[in-house]
């Protein structure tokens, strides 16, 4: 019957429901595929699985896996940690760590005991959860088909662990092709401050290990930080990021190659492994300065004094010399900064008054921190050149 509102007839007929076969049974719209819930297979019961880990060793280790994981990558999965556990021997097993942004990666091996895992967790949540317990606490995981729980306090939803990339590094396994390179970690320190953040000069960005000339190199382009290192070796151009990890969390000098592009550094007692990178390093030994002539010694502690009032003002710092004294001046809009120092002056011929040089007060005091010594001396040309700073620093002046 027809109606003002339609054909009730019809409106009747489509209201009533489908069969129950017909309602399991549709078509996908993209594909055209044809799904038969009737025919779905199972899930098959699943039994939680188990980790426990030392609380204290469990942190130190996400601490540098946090440095590495990516939070802006177009991956998620590079926001995770991935935890593989053999399969126990008795209650206690091996768990391996790891995290990458592909270009750097860490691996630790820890202690636990439990059952053969292999997931990925969310590594903000997770160590926000394990921070959350108390001291002295081990860390107790369990595991469901697509989660986890922190001590029974929260659950965690785990990505499919085959999405994480394949890492080839075993962590706490003998390696052949390892070598010792004495001053390593120290020198890495202390070149690590004159790496240049400009990405533009691309090469600029790494530090360069070179054992066959004994020296680690970090340089900017206005200044040049060395150390001295011993040990046998390739030349290897070590990335910025990596250098900041292996320092902030360095204390071993031990180096392999993982293959011609990757090297690997002993670190925590994991492993961290970076991309190395490619390009020609300046002729460090070409720009090295000669016949400075002129040296000022000075006390270090009470130049870094100063310096932290002077950088207060302007970074522009301005050097001169008046009656065996060396005087720090900065000025900006807002005030000025003039102070004086002993300094003992060597083979300066020129007019005291006319000596003046003009520095980046920032590299100045970098240079200081790198290569302390309870007196330092600076030692410069008679004409505007590089000037070395502890016969391992040198620095540009600004020509005004």
């Amino acid at each position: 019957m027809k109606t003002v509102y339609g054909d009730i007839e019809g409106e009747v007929e489509a209201a009533v429901p489908a069969t129950q076969e017909e309602a399991l049974t549709f078509e996908e719209p993209l594909t055209g595929a044809r799904l038969d819930t009737h025919n779905r297979p199972k899930e098959e019961p699943f039994e939680p699985l188990h980790l426990e880990f030392s609380r204290q060793v469990f942190i130190e280790a996400m601490k540098v896996a946090m440095d590495i994981t990516e939070k802006k990558s177009i991956m998620p999965i590079l926001s995770d940690v991935h935890l593989k556990s053999d399969a126990p021997n008795g209650d206690y097993t091996s768990c391996t760590l790891e995290a990458t942004d592909l270009q750097i990666t860490w691996v630790r091996r820890i202690s636990c005991k439990g059952d053969a895992v292999n997931r990925c967790i969310p590594d903000k949540l997770l160590m926000n959860e394990i921070k959350a317990l108390p001291d002295g606490a081990n860390v107790e995981l369990t595991f469901s088909r697509h989660a986890v729980s922190v001590n029974g306090r929260c659950e965690i939803l785990t990505p499919d662990a085959e999405e994480f990339p394949e890492i080839k590094i075993e962590a706490g396994a003998e390696q052949p092709d390892a070598v010792l390179i004495e001053n390593l970690s120290e020198g890495l320190k202390q070149v690590f401050p004159a790496i240049s953040t400009d990405e533009t000069r691309y090469v600029l960005t790494a530090v360069l290990i070179d054992p066959e000339h004994g020296k680690v190199v970090g340089t900017d382009g206005f200044r040049m930080h060395l150390s001295d290192i011993k040990g046998p070796g390739q030349r290897l151009l070590v990335p910025r990021d990596a250098v900041k990890l292996l320092t902030k969390y360095g204390n071993s000098n031990t180096v392999w190659l993982l293959d011609e592009r990757t090297a690997c550094f002993a670190v925590a007692g994991g492993v961290i492994a970076t991309r190395l990178m490619d390009g020609n390093f300046p002729d460090y030994a070409g720009v090295f300065p000669k016949n400075l002539k002129t040296t000022i010694t000075f006390n270090s502690a009470e130049f870094l004094k100063l310096l932290e009032g002077a950088l207060a003002v302007e970074e522009r710092i301005v050097l001169s010399l008046d009656d065996g004294h060396l005087t720090l001046q900065s000025e900006n809009g807002v005030g000025t900064y003039d102070w004086k120092l002993a300094a003992e002056v060597k083979n300066y011929v020129g007019p005291k008054k006319k000596f003046r040089l003009v520095f980046n007060g920032r590299f100045l005091a970098e240079a200081l921190k790198s290569y302390p010594a309870m007196l330092t001396t600076l030692a410069t040309p008679e004409g505007y050149g590089a000037c070395l700073i502890n016969e391992k620093a040198i620095v540009m002046p600004i020509r005004e």
